[in-house]
């Protein structure tokens, strides 16, 4: 009766310790993350468990699906602000759920500049559309958060229109462009579960 009742008790115990959601792993680091993969981590304010590739620097990043990009787009006089990032998975922090969108090291960049991750624009003249961005979530467990991430424009006499898809929130777009001006987030791209 004694090693049931120690059996019984230790078997609650690891249950307790692996069901927990102060125990689940909520980043690369907690799930023991030693080389590049994936992995199984518990994210959101209802730990959601969810496949997050890990980099060998134990950095989270999800993968992307479908085709993201974002470009700029410039005239002949204004070459050097130009290029094309397409992104192959984005970084994450696990915490918050924000895009850390500068981090480049699973995209491709094209021409001389590096485009943040939901950033777009162009540089051929005032009101004028030439550049701009597709994100697309689709086949990943994450979507655009509509309450906390929205875009602005920004830069000499710019031009953007930008949002979440309101049938989809998996899906966000911008056509941005001016003299020579840019779409790009207020604060934080942030996602949800």
């Amino acid at each position: 009766m004694k090693t049931t009742s120690l059996i019984l008790t230790f078997l609650i115990a690891v249950v307790h310790k692996a069901w927990c959601c102060d125990e689940l792993p909520k980043t690369c680091i907690d799930a023991g993350a030693t080389a590049s993969g994936y992995y199984t981590l518990y994210l959101g304010s209802k730990s959601v468990p969810v496949t997050i590739f890990c980099s060998r620097c134990r950095k989270e990043y999800i993968t992307l699906k479908a085709i993201n990009y974002g470009q700029v787009t410039c005239d002949h006089h204004n070459m050097a602000h130009c290029g094309k990032t397409t992104w192959q998975k984005i970084r994450i922090d696990p915490q918050t759920l924000h895009v850390i969108g500068n981090d480049y090291t699973y995209s491709t960049p094209t021409g001389p500049v590096k485009i943040p991750f939901g950033q777009g624009g162009g540089c051929v003249g005032v009101g004028k559309i030439s550049g701009g961005f597709a994100l697309d979530l689709t086949g990943t467990s994450f979507e655009f958060d509509t309450i906390a991430t929205k875009w602005k424009a920004a830069g000499w006499r710019p031009i953007s229109q930008a949002s979440i898809n309101a049938d989809n929130r998996r899906k966000a777009s911008g056509k941005c462009g001016g003299y020579c001006g840019i779409c790009e987030p207020v604060g934080n791209i942030t996602l949800t579960i």
